[in-house]
């Protein structure tokens, strides 16, 4: 009889031992939430800036890792999102510009994170946009598409961060348990214009608060001396509004992952295509632009509360899921995964210095630039500077800037020789070289190219660029294809001018005259 009971433990033991192994088997993949915004910047008390409060985003904080220098390769919707999903830089896809009918698209042989994380058996869901072309080789790798079509199918608008949530709580329940989930959360909240509609307001509930234009300051990089009165200040505490109302959405994200006992095994990242839509942010090389948020949680952390210094490119984002997902990097990603840094802060080697980029966004504010950071100076390259196309095109007065900016109308009205007033001038007319000390001048109002003192740091920052656009295969280092596409900008830009000067109706946006194709160039092969 006492054999014959311990058989039957053993046995039941073997049995328990299965079925728990059965189960890990099953879900050998973490789930990912990746929640991603749009034209957000650092404006957050997570990284120093107290104007808003933003209780999901600084409780993320503090059971994760926050990343101090994280930049996004070009401070545009499109090229940003395609490197995020390429993981290349978007001179080497080809989405050099925004999607749709502007021309620019990725070129076929990537790989994109999304694939490779189906291709490992994940559920896939998303909402708002993919705003990536060509769109439906991203699509298709998606289970759940809630879609601008399926915010509007609802009657509703892709601000409401209401609608984005209950989307997500859909999305959970009808996921398998065995099965892992990749979901890319998303609003529209942070896109000007922040005040859309009925989405004027930050939540309706503590501590958020609605702010008006006297509860705001000039935003740093605006530099000093400009007025903060009228449209500016309004535009700038409607963003900080809308900022509150991405919270709320973080923490309705954060609180479903409890609900549905999902915390300790989702790998969470938050962060943003590129920074705010002022004249020094979105469509620049600045730092207002290119930086943005990243925080990443992930189960088992050891460093939960900490701050990484490292330099990290949103290129890092497809390694990383890829990583999550078991699988090796493909070859052409340009990035590396976050997550040793993310589990133990690891201090292995990692990357000394940062290149971004900017060449278009429509087809009426071509300048391309690159810029490269150390972990103290930076340098922005103007490559058309000072040239009689660069001329031209500057004459149009639509370089770095998205439509009006309310901050080059105040900067530009400050008085000579304040800090606004000259970084604000330089905007009209950029210098070839643009180098600016990080760590003495974080907001880059003071240009130290024309210093003697600091020509062997051009010099040196300037070879490693010259290194990186070699070793990228950046087209634009070929004065033949340089020329090509520049010429190519230029008939179009005195096609749309001349069409604007036939016309009496305002704005050309949803004309014919609008639309770009670049496929020749894109396509281009010597």
């Amino acid at each position: 009889m006492l054999k014959a009971l311990t058989l039957l433990i053993l046995v039941m033991g073997l049995n328990l031992n299965s079925i728990a192994k059965s189960s890990s088997e099953e879900r050998k993949h973490l789930n990912i939430l990746f929640i991603f915004m749009e034209d957000m910047g650092l404006q957050i008390p997570a990284y120093g800036d107290a104007t808003a409060p933003t209780p999901g985003i600084d409780k993320l904080a503090s059971s994760g890792v926050l990343f101090e220098n994280a930049y996004c390769v070009q401070a545009t919707c499109s090229p940003s999102r395609s490197s995020v999903y390429s993981g290349q830089y978007p001179h080497q896809t080809g989405h050099m510009g925004l999607a749709g009918k502007y021309g620019y698209y990725m070129k076929p042989g990537f790989t994109t994170f999304i694939s490779q994380l189906k291709a490992s058996g994940y559920r896939t869901g998303y909402s708002y946009k993919i705003h990536v072309n060509p769109e439906q080789e991203i699509a298709k790798h998606y289970d759940v598409h809630n879609s601008i079509k399926q915010f509007k199918k609802d009657k509703s608008d892709t601000k409401d961060y209401n609608r984005a949530i209950k989307y997500f709580d859909k999305f959970l329940k009808d996921s398998k348990k065995d099965q892992p989930f990749f979901y890319m959360a998303q609003t529209h909240d942070t896109h000007e214009p922040f005040n859309r509609g009925p989405f004027k307001t930050a939540p309706d509930r503590e501590p958020y608060r609605t702010l008006k234009g006297h509860d705001v300051k000039a935003l740093p990089a605006f530099g000093e001396g400009l007025s903060m009165q009228g449209y500016l200040s309004t535009m700038t505490a409607s963003y900080y509004n809308s900022i509150q109302r991405v919270d709320a959405f973080v923490s309705g994200c954060l609180t479903l992952l409890e609900k549905h006992g999902l915390e300790e095994n989702t790998v969470v990242i938050f962060s943003s295509d590129h920074g705010p839509s002022f004249a020094r942010g979105k469509l620049s090389c600045n730092e207002l632009g290119l930086r943005v948020p990243l925080i990443v949680r992930w189960p088992g952390t050891q460093v939960a509360g900490t701050r990484s210094k490292k330099l990290i490119s949103l290129l890092d984002i497809a390694p990383t899921l890829v990583d999550v997902a078991g699988r090796k990097a493909p070859q052409q990603y340009e990035g590396e995964s976050l997550k040793e840094l993310a589990i133990t802060g690891s201090t292995k080697k990692w990357r000394q210095n940062l290149f971004s980029e900017y060449t278009s966004h429509t087809t009426i504010d071509y300048w391309p630039m690159r810029s490269v950071r150390n972990s103290r100076y930076k340098m922005i390259v103007n490559k058309l500077a000072g040239t009689p196309d660069g001329e031209f095109i500057l004459a149009g007065g639509r370089v770095q800037s998205e439509g009006g900016s309310p901050d080059i109308d105040a900067a530009l009205k400050a008085p000579k020789g304040s800090s606004s007033r000259t970084v604000y001038e330089q905007i009209k007319n950029p210098p070839p070289i643009e180098l600016y000390d990080l760590q003495k001048d974080p907001y880059e109002l003071n240009n130290l190219a024309e210093s003697p003192e600091y020509q062997a740091i051009i010099k040196e920052l300037n070879m490693t660029l010259t290194h990186w656009e070699v070793e990228t295969q950046d087209p634009f280092a070929d004065p033949v294809y340089f020329k090509m596409f520049t010429q190519a900008q230029i008939d179009k830009q005195k096609s749309i001018r001349k069409w604007e000067q036939e016309n009496t109706v305002n704005g050309f946006w949803s004309k014919s005259i609008a639309k770009g194709d670049w496929t020749k160039l894109i396509e281009y092969k010597e």
